[in-house]
């Protein structure tokens, strides 16, 4: 019973969400987007989908088929529109200090599904577009081993450069530190070769 209740406060929660779109102030020209308005919209589908998958990591198990079908499907619904209400806001806003966030936002998202490659291509726009945005060193790490592990097929030349920035930051945890030179040290093996 509780499972159901909270899985009825969610739908309508996701509704909600849902309901309140992004439409032109009557001031401003046909089209354009209020940046407030957009941003407050992504927000509130971050916490739905927060809220979504926290219900599926307690309960997926003990659920029907049908509700855990019906759950799984509204977080899909719920990451796409949060991926289209964040390009939505770096499209219309390309040069305001929130759109890079925007796009780590989307970032995050597709590494946590593990969409490697997806990742790493809205990390490479950061880097092209924004090139003052200081990447955490952690980030940098990841776009590494993302490319270096889960790639195909792998570029070694482009992990070669990925592991050398990593290298350069003065603030690299020793852990990272080592991990990089060994794969520098054996950029001709993939994960199968390292892994016994």
């Amino acid at each position: 019973m509780r499972v159901k209740l909270a899985f009825c406060v969610m739908c309508i929660m996701l509704f909600s969400c849902e309901s309140s779109t992004v439409k032109p102030k009557p001031n401003v020209p046909k089209g354009s987007l209020n940046k407030v308005e957009l941003m407050a919209s992504i927000q509130s589908i971050k916490d739905s989908l927060f809220t979504f998958e926290k219900v599926f990591n307690d309960s997926a198990r003990s659920m029907d088929k049908s509700s855990r079908i019906v759950l799984e499907t509204n977080i899909s619904v719920a990451r796409q529109e949060f991926i289209n209400r964040n390009l939505t806001y770096y499209r219309s806003f390309p040069k305001d200090s929130l759109s890079v966030h925007c796009l780590m936002n989307i970032y995050h998202l597709y590494d946590k599904i593990q969409a490697y490659e997806k990742a790493i291509s809205y990390m490479d726009t950061i880097e092209v577009n924004y090139p003052d945005f200081p990447l955490p060193i952690d980030l940098l790490f990841q776009k590494a081993v993302n490319l270096d592990l889960f790639i195909e097929p792998r570029d070694t030349s482009r992990i070669r450069k990925c592991y050398e920035r990593v290298l350069n930051n003065p603030d690299l945890p020793a852990k990272w530190k080592s991990e990089s030179e060994y794969r520098l040290r054996n950029l001709d093996k993939n994960l199968e070769d390292i892994i016994p």
